[in-house]
C-alpha cells in the first residue's frame, strides 16, 4: 500500500511541476526570412492572376494542394488548380490586391487570413464587376525553405447577383373557328 501511495505521490510530483513551468510561446507572426518568403509566396500569386498567368497561380502551391474558391467545387492537385485558372483566365481578365490581416507560423505550418478586392472583366464583352471579400490560405515549410500553399478558401462578402428575370412568355394566338 505504501509503495502505491509512493508512486501516486511522484506522478503527482511530476505533473504538478509540469503544470508549474512556464507556459511555450504562443505561435506568431513570421519574422525575418519566413516573412519574406510568405509576402513574396503573396506577391507572385496576385502577379500571377492579374496576369492571367495559371501556371504562375499554381506555382505557389503544393502537389497536393487544395483550392477551395467560392461558387466552385473543390480543385485538387497542382495541375487541376492550374487547369482551373486556365479556364477562369479564358473567361476574364482581373485586377486583384490581397491585403493581408494576419499572418501566423508555428513551425513548419502556417496560415495567412485577409481580405481581396478584384475587379472582373469579362473577355466576351459586357461591364466590369467588383467583388470584395476575404482568404484564408493553410501554409506548409517545403524542405528547401520556400513556403507554399497547401489549403486556400475565399469567399465574397456580397451578395450572389439575382438572376435575370425570365424572357416575357409568347402571346397566345387567339383560337378561331378554322379557316
Amino acid at each position: 500500500m505504501k509503495r502505491n501511495f509512493r508512486k501516486l505521490l511522484a506522478v503527482l510530483s511530476v505533473v504538478g511541476a509540469a503544470a508549474c513551468a512556464p507556459p511555450a510561446a504562443p505561435p506568431g507572426p513570421p519574422t525575418g526570412d519566413d516573412a519574406t518568403k510568405i509576402n513574396a509566396l503573396r506577391d507572385g500569386f496576385m502577379a500571377g492572376f492579374n496576369a492571367g498567368d495559371a501556371a504562375k497561380v499554381a506555382e505557389g502551391y503544393t502537389s497536393d494542394g487544395v483550392d477551395m474558391p467560392a461558387h466552385h467545387a473543390m480543385v485538387v492537385g497542382k495541375e487541376a488548380i492550374a487547369a482551373y485558372n486556365r479556364e477562369v483566365f479564358s473567361q476574364i481578365s482581373a485586377k486583384l490586391t490581397i491585403t493581408p490581416v494576419e499572418t501566423v507560423i508555428s513551425g513548419n505550418w502556417g496560415y495567412d487570413r485577409g481580405t481581396f478586392t478584384m475587379m472582373v472583366t469579362p473577355k466576351a464583352g459586357g461591364p466590369s464587376m467588383t467583388d470584395q471579400g476575404k482568404y484564408i490560405v493553410l501554409l506548409q515549410k517545403q524542405s528547401d525553405g520556400a513556403w507554399k500553399v497547401t489549403r486556400s478558401m475565399d469567399s465574397s462578402d456580397l451578395p450572389m447577383p439575382t438572376p435575370p428575370p425570365p424572357p416575357p412568355a409568347p402571346e397566345a394566338k387567339p383560337k378561331g373557328k378554322g379557316k
